[in-house]
This record gives C-alpha cells, structure tokens and sequence, in this order.
C-alpha cells in the first residue's frame, strides 16, 4: 500500500503554485513545522481512532471481541474492521497529501492525474477484494454493508480532519520542532571547524595544484615556442602573435603558480624567454641548448 501510495503521489503533475514558489534555502529543515503539523495531526486522529475500536469496538459494532480469542482461532470480525479501517484512513488521507501547504480544496485538479485516480480506486478495489474473499490468509472475515459503510465513513472523516488542520496557522505552532536543518557557520564551534581545516585544505590544495600545473604547462609551450621561433627565424618573437594576452584570472594563476610552486626549471625558462626578448635574437646554439634543456625537463617532471 505504501508503494502504491508514493506512486500516486510521485506522479503529481505541477501546478503553477508550484512553479512560483521560492526555492527552499540549502540550509532550511529536511521536516518543517508544517509538515510537523500534519504528520502529528492525523497521527492524533488516527491513534484516537484505531485505540477507541480496538478496545471498544466490539460495543459499538455489537459482536464478539476478537482481543481474548485463541491463537489459531478463525479471524474475527473485531480485527477485521480494525483493520479496514486503518486502510480507509491511509486512502483517504493521499488525498489530503495532495495539498501539503495549507490548501483546502485538495481535490483540485485531481482528474489531470489518472495515474492518481487509478491507484487509488485499485486499492480501494484490492481492498474489497482481501477482506471479503481473502479469508485465513489475510486473517480477514467477510464484513456486512453497514460495517463497510463505517469504515467508510470513519476513513473520510479524514478529509474533515485535514480541512481542521489546515485551518491552524502554522506561526502560531512555535513549539513544534524543526527537524533535519542544514549546519550553518554560526553553529559551528572553533573545534569542529579546526579538526575538518586539514580536509577542506586539502581538497582546495588539490584543486589549486590541478590548475597551476595546467597554468605552468601552458607558459612551458609558449615558451618553447618563442625558443622555435627564434631558432628558425633567428628573430625575437612578435610581441602578442604568439603569447596570449594574459587575463585578471589568469594573472592570478600564475603569481599563484609562481609563490606556491616555483622551481628552478621554471625559472631557468623565464629566464631564457626574458633574454630572448630583450635581445632581440639568440645564437643557434643557445637556441638548440634551451629548447633540449626545457624538452628534457618537461618529460622528466611529466615521468
């Protein structure tokens, strides 16, 4: 029955009270007051009702008390009705679960959703089906028309129900509690922000290395290729045909890149492209030096 219930429920299409509505924070309750409201209100009815003919019910119904009947004895009418009952409330009750923020026609728009429709009467149809022909199996008795019709009865008492609950304003319910809220920094304390320190650096530490080494490998292409140019050409490179404009972000990254990882290679590269450019032209020979100097620690740094 629950599974057929969240099927209904899931299949709900959305209205467009539902697409206006803010999105809830990251931090708000898993379980709000409201939905405290109505779990702790038909709770109330539902117990009040499944006690009151568990212990009562044989009075007011007029038939045998099944509490005192023996262990393998035939089901009895008593737990039967008990039972029923309890379905009709759950049935009736999706319905009421339909509007959950305070709406009082909950049938609005139930027609749009067959598949809701469709689950609800075939439960209702299995339903008839396990008490009146479901026997020792189900521990079911067959039920006469005017039991059926209180169970009924008692099931739709639900909706009114929900119409009262819905009727409580959920401001003035304070004292219910909230559960399920997301953890804000305030409600940290200095210990529990130390001790997850090293984790939360480490994860930073590891993004920050994925995008330096992504950074230093482009400056190392470049500068390879200013060293190419200038051995091919034996001219200095045009300033900006082939370097990048270097961005705000990207500036970032590389002072980032050069206080963080810096290296003597690294430093030998920029050395080498800040001569090249300031002399305008290199011999050959330093040329061929740079560009094996710098392939050779590209693999020996990529190994």
């Amino acid at each position: 029955m629950d599974t057929l219930a969240s099927l209904a429920l899931a299949t709900e299409p959305p209205c467009e009270s539902l697409l206006l509505r803010k999105p809830y924070g990251r931090n708000k309750p898993l379980i709000s007051r409201t939905m405290m409201k109505n779990i702790l209100g038909h709770a109330v009815y539902q117990l009040t009702i499944i006690f009151t003919l568990l212990f009562a019910g044989e009075t007011i119904f007029n038939i045998d008390s099944g509490r005192n009947t023996p262990l393998h004895a035939p089901p009895s009418e008593h737990y039967t009705i008990v039972f029923n009952v309890f379905v009709m409330m759950q049935l009736f009750n999706e319905i009421n679960a339909r509007k959950i923020h305070g709406e009082r026609n909950v049938f609005e728009g139930i027609y749009k959703n067959p598949i809701f429709c469709s689950v609800v009467l075939g439960t209702f149809i299995l339903q008839i089906i396990i008490v009146q022909f479901g026997g020792k199996p189900f521990s079911c008795t067959a039920l006469t028309i005017d039991q059926w019709l209180w169970c009924v009865f008692i099931g739709v008492g639900e909706l009114l129900w929900g119409q009262l609950i819905s009727a409580i304003p959920t401001h003035h319910l304070k004292f219910l509690m909230e559960a399920g809220h997301g953890t804000t920094k305030e409600e940290i304390k200095d210990e529990e922000m130390t001790e997850g320190a090293d984790e939360i650096d480490h994860a930073e530490m590891e993004l920050r290395r994925g995008q330096i080494l992504w950074f230093r490998g482009l400056n190392r292409i470049q500068t390879q290729m200013d060293v190419v140019y200038t051995f091919q050409t034996g001219q200095a490179p045009v300033p900006g045909a082939l370097r990048r404009q270097p961005s705000v972000v990207s500036q970032h990254n590389d002072s980032t890149a050069a206080k963080t990882l810096s290296s003597p290679t690294h430093v030998g590269l920029s050395a080498s492209s800040s001569l090249t450019n300031s002399a305008g032209a290199v011999p050959p020979a330093a040329a061929a030096a740079s560009s094996s100097t710098a392939g050779s620690e590209w693999v020996s740094e990529a190994s």
